[in-house]
């Protein structure tokens, strides 16, 4: 671990924390705003027919530090390569600024009552994450651009980068399955990276970048 945190350059691990700033900032940040909103539900009739299954809480929690490792792998490359992958996420989290100002989404969870760990666990998700800022979800979004990011790094081996699409596979199911998320949050946060990605080509293509 120690040898892999020294890999990483001056300016990965920069482009890494203005990462995690811009994150907690969009997230968290805009429930401080004083701003009147009125929260809509953006749920399909099959959303109501999921249930929720607390052991899948723990894919939803695990993505936390999923999305960290990602970032520093992507981080540990070359300077275009670590700049183009972040101007990408900080242009997707920007949307999902404006889309929780200007839409924001609220959901209606039902209430863990099992006394197993993983209702524990979800309860305690409950009360730290208030039930808003859902579209685009961020958890998708994260790792969709982990999965593409790492996707272009051949020195990361295959067998991680599959592993990295089956994981956030889980990880969107936890969404819903968790009741955090609407089913369409998924494809929202899917689509909000890859305009994030094609944003960032376009700006480094007009700069002259290979």
């Amino acid at each position: 671990m120690k040898k892999f945190l020294k890999s990483i350059p001056g300016y990965g691990w920069l482009a890494t924390i203005g990462w995690l700033v811009l994150n907690c900032s969009v997230y968290f940040g805009t429930r401080l705003l004083p701003h009147d909103a009125v929260y809509h539900a953006v749920a399909l009739p099959l959303d109501s027919r999921i249930p929720l299954v607390p052991v899948m809480i723990v894919p939803y929690v695990l993505s936390y530090p999923f999305w960290g490792l990602n970032y520093l792998l992507i981080g540990r490359e070359d300077r275009n390569t670590v700049w183009r992958f972040f101007t990408g996420a900080y242009i997707a989290k920007l949307v999902c600024l404006v889309c929780f100002l200007a839409y924001p989404t609220q959901i209606v969870r039902p209430y863990p009552t099992g006394g197993d760990v993983f209702s524990a666990l979800t309860r305690l998700i409950y009360r730290l994450d208030a039930p808003n800022n859902l579209f685009p979800s961020i958890h998708c979004l994260e790792c969709w651009l982990g999965v593409r990011g790492i996707a272009q790094i051949e020195r990361i081996p295959k067998s991680y980068k599959i592993f990295a699409l089956i994981f956030s596979l889980i990880v969107f199911a936890s969404t819903v399955l968790v009741r955090q998320h609407y089913l369409l949050d998924i494809p929202a946060g899917i689509l909000t990276a890859e305009f994030g990605i094609a944003a960032s080509r376009l700006i480094w293509k007009k700069r002259g970048a290979k």
